[in-house]
């Protein structure tokens, strides 16, 4: 009996004692901690991580810059001519073109040039007694100047034209004195317009570069020219280049 009591006790099973706290299917509060904790360090992280492109500073706005008055429109002024050059000063009396300039009488008034190739016209006031007024004609043409007188002449009945030689400026000038009946500047200047006794010419014939001269005619009333020729005479000393 006693060995049955003891065999049964040893086949009995021991009951195991109870170690810690017992195991529990779900979550334990320590996890749910521990992820939390998961959760809130990467939050912390990704705020981080924003925190230098939402804190940084921005850039100072430009300040605006000074606007420019726009500058004032400036009118050119007229070119200066020739005529004003140092060695021609300017004169409300002088006349030119570019090649050759001279000094205009103040006694005497601009008139129209008819043609391209006359640059100049003066009307000379008639003198006591002469039915019109005198007149000085610039041309600029070539030819020889012996041609031209004998072709002067030729408006004047042939008379001989007294000439002789000035150089005012340094430039060579031929003047021609004619009177006599006047026949105008008729088929090629050559005379044939209606005549006019007791008229006068003087003229000067100024030689520039090229073959090209410069014709100074005066022509009107003898009283009328005779009356001119100290303008005359003044105008012929004032060319100059």
């Amino acid at each position: 009996m006693a060995a049955d009591k003891k065999r049964r006790k040893a086949d009995k099973p021991s009951e195991a004692k109870p170690e810690g706290k017992p195991a529990d299917d779900n979550p334990s509060e320590e996890g749910s901690n521990n992820r939390m904790k998961i959760v809130l360090l990467v939050a912390a992280l990704g705020f981080a991580a924003a925190l230098p492109f939402t804190c940084e500073d921005k850039p100072d706005a430009p300040k605006p810059s000074a606007q420019r008055e726009p500058a004032a429109a400036t009118t050119p002024g007229p070119r200066p001519s020739a005529a004003a050059s140092p060695d021609h000063p300017p004169s409300p009396e002088s006349g030119g073109d570019g090649e050759i300039h001279w000094k205009k009488p103040a006694a005497w008034k601009e008139a129209g040039s008819p043609s391209p190739m006359r640059k100049a016209t003066y009307q000379i006031a008639r003198a006591d007694g002469d039915p019109e007024d005198a007149e000085l004609s610039v041309i600029v043409a070539g030819g020889d100047t012996g041609a031209n007188i004998e072709r002067w002449e030729g408006q004047f009945g042939g008379n001989k034209a007294k000439t002789t030689q000035r150089s005012p400026n340094g430039l060579a000038i031929t003047i021609a004195e004619i009177d006599g009946e006047y026949a105008g500047g008729g088929p090629m200047m050559g005379g044939g317009a209606d005549k006019k006794p007791g008229w006068m010419m003087l003229a000067a014939i100024a030689d520039t570069s090229g073959g090209q001269h410069y014709f100074f005619k005066l022509t009107g009333p003898k009283k009328t020219v005779e009356a001119a020729r100290k303008d005359f005479d003044a105008l012929v000393d004032s060319i100059s280049k």
